[in-house]
């Protein structure tokens, strides 16, 4: 069960990692390559106080210590055989 939970968790990851770049790749062709005319755009709606205050805050407070919980046996095994 453990794993399966772990699964379907890296599995929402991915699927929301890639429709963040998918739209991401949207707006910047929407754009025709203008990154600062999209940057400003931004600065002005809602997303960017929404990722300053709900969703830095998350990924911070909540996934990093789980990612790094996550990663730290394989850390541990590369420093006490390369290092």
């Amino acid at each position: 069960m453990r794993d399966f939970r772990r699964a379907v968790f890296r599995l929402l990851a991915m699927t929301a990692i890639l429709l963040f770049g998918a739209w991401a790749a949207l707006r910047v062709m929407q754009y025709r390559g203008d990154v600062q005319a999209l940057l400003r755009d931004l600065q002005g709606s809602g997303a960017a106080r929404f990722l300053r205050e709900k969703a830095v805050p998350f990924f911070r407070d909540q996934l990093w210590p789980r990612l790094e919980a996550l990663v730290a046996p394989a850390r541990d095994l590369l420093t006490s055989h390369l290092g």
